[in-house]
């Protein structure tokens, strides 16, 4: 925690920590024993540097908020609230005799005590701001802006990144959160920022416009029942923001089964937001971010293309994996068993055949005729593989980069100067 807290201050301070007030209080080479002697030292660094705090960390007037300005006023907002824990939060931190070394499950942690929490946040508050998360918070905030909801819900707030955004941008958004910590950190926070009319504690609405499942789902005991229960609070045409991994490190959610049944789900009752991404400003389009979906509720009515043949969003350390020997033909391949697969992870009969087809040898216009296909379909679908670096193109104009969604003009049209790329193999 002290690590994370000390990268916190440098980015956030105008001036240098004050080592020599520190060490009128902390020898050099202390080293906590207990809980409550670390929090000792966090509170006295944070009173320290608060006051020279750099002020940009929020929009100016008449301006709405980017995700930059959420970030800073979230670590601004964390060295206040350690410079100033609450009591309650601080004697449950006093009584505890040691440090916790033991390793829990995520859907466990959050609530084993005070001072697990405490460096819960920082670390959320640290990741967000300078760390791996940054990038793509960024891209899913633009996205999620973009969608413009009345109500929004988000599930798993954590330290209220986005829940902050959406509400510095006037969307109104319910929170939930099982950290009492990060709970009590987020109402702080967004009173701070003058929006806590617009944060909700829990769900107070019996529908949304927009629900926010981001990095929750492989962080809960049964991700699928949680999943279904969020779709029920979306009507038809109500978005779902999906960000999720299912590694099998022994710490996060890691069933496959889980895994599959999330896929199935989103396939069944959801499609993909097929809305362009491109800024506002000057039409540039945002990266892809790993693992990060937005889907549309269908109406029960009308299911539209519910159950048909879809192009899976591919986690980039997919991997082909065929049914095993012997096994009944109509399993499903899988492309590995640790990744999320949103549209879905278990390959159906037919996608397992497109995939199995791939020998890197016959132009795709033959490949389409010899499965029966659209070749349109077909390229779709090596251009999703293609973007996850799963297939390689041979010998395709834009083998380099990143294909666009459809090559029409030069796989349906060619002649006898001009052959349809022959498909790669899967990596």
């Amino acid at each position: 925690m002290l690590d994370e807290l000390r990268q916190i201050i440098t980015a956030r301070s105008l001036a240098p920590v004050p080592l020599a007030a520190l060490r009128e209080r902390f020898a050099d080479g202390w080293q906590p024993g207990r809980p409550a002697e670390a929090v000792d030292f966090a509170e006295h660094l944070c009173r320290l540097v608060s006051g020279t705090l750099r002020h940009d960390d929020l929009p100016q007037v008449a301006r709405a908020a980017g995700p930059s300005e959420v970030a800073n006023q979230g670590a601004n907002a964390l060295v206040e609230f350690i410079a100033q824990l609450p009591t309650a939060l601080r004697d449950e931190i006093d009584a505890l005799p040691q440090f916790r070394t033991e390793v829990l499950r995520p859907w466990d942690e959050p609530v084993t005590d005070a001072y697990v929490g405490l460096c819960n946040l920082v670390h959320d508050v640290w990741a967000h701001l300078l760390g791996p998360e940054q990038p793509a918070d960024a891209g899913i905030a633009r996205q999620l802006l973009r969608l413009a909801p009345r109500h929004a819900l988000d599930y798993g707030a954590g330290a209220g990144h986005v829940a902050l955004l959406l509400a510095l941008n006037g969307i109104a958004t319910d929170v939930v959160e099982i950290d009492p910590v990060k709970r009590l950190f987020l109402q702080r926070r967004a009173a701070r920022a003058g929006v806590a009319r617009l944060v909700g504690p829990g769900m107070s609405r019996p529908s949304y416009d927009m629900v926010l499942a981001l990095n929750v789902l492989d962080h809960l005991r049964a991700p699928p029942e949680c999943l279904q229960q969020l779709a029920e609070l979306l009507p038809p045409g109500g978005s779902l923001a999906v960000a999720a991994e299912f590694p099998q490190d022994g710490w996060h959610q890691g069933d496959p089964a889980a895994a599959d049944a999330c896929g199935q789900l989103l396939a069944d009752r959801f499609e993909p937001h097929r809305a362009g991404v491109g800024n506002d400003d000057d039409d540039a389009v945002d990266p892809p971010v790993d693992w990060f979906d937005v889907f549309i509720k269908r109406d029960a009515q009308h299911p539209g293309n519910a159950g048909s043949l879809r192009c899976p969003r591919l986690h980039p350390r997919a991997r082909w994996q065929a049914p095993p020997d012997g096994s009944d033909p109509t399993t499903p391949g899988v492309l590995g068993a640790t990744a999320f697969y949103a549209l879905p992870c278990a390959l159906d009969a037919d996608t397992a055949r497109l995939c199995g087809a791939f020998d890197g040898r016959r132009p795709l216009a033959e490949l389409a005729e010899a499965l029966e296909l659209e070749i349109d379909t077909l390229e779709a679908f090596c251009s999703f593989l293609h973007s996850r670096r799963l297939l390689t193109w041979h010998g395709h104009p834009a083998a380099d980069r990143p294909l666009p969604p459809f090559l029409s003009p030069l796989l349906s049209h060619h002649d006898d100067h001009k052959e349809t790329p022959p498909c790669g193999a899967l990596t």
